[in-house]
């Protein structure tokens, strides 16, 4: 397990910079096709806070692979002591932050400037948000039971 958790971190965090590199390079190239921050557009910015979802991609992926989650197979969860059980329920929440800074990256790389873009673009965040609405707020009932360990409900 050990050897698994180190190997994702050394893999992540050497993703990380290639994929940091890449969003400032395409940054760099447009300032200068452009010549201006100024005049950058909006597919230029939102690749800035793709920048921010990667990084809490890389974060959150790392922290549930070194605190394990509620995604455990039937009989290990008793077999934890306290401070496992504590560290697995911290693990689980960081599962769902991961699966929105996952959702957000996946949503924000769609979007362009087209004017067929823009309509399947304003489609999709009208979609985005009411799934994060319908997901946290109505069907993931009862909530807690996201990171509970173990879980009472396996749906």
């Amino acid at each position: 397990m050990v050897s698994q958790v180190r190997s994702l971190f050394i893999e992540s965090w050497t993703l990380y910079p290639i994929g940091i590199l890449l969003i400032a390079a395409r940054i760099a190239s447009r300032r200068l096709l452009l010549g201006s921050f100024r005049k950058l557009q909006i597919d230029d910015w939102i690749m800035v806070f793709v920048a921010v979802t990667f990084t809490g991609v890389i974060v959150s992926v790392n922290q549930v692979s070194q605190n394990l989650s509620n995604y455990l197979p039937p009989g290990v969860v008793e077999t934890f002591t306290p401070e496992e059980h504590a560290n697995a329920i911290y693990g689980s929440k960081f599962v769902l932050i991961l699966e929105e800074f996952m959702l957000a990256n996946t949503w924000l790389l769609g979007l362009k400037q087209n004017k067929l873009v823009k309509f399947v673009g304003a489609y999709c965040v009208f979609g985005y948000v009411l799934t994060q609405i319908l997901y946290l707020g109505v069907w993931c009932r009862p909530f807690q039971q996201y990171w509970q360990v173990p879980v009472d409900n396996c749906e």
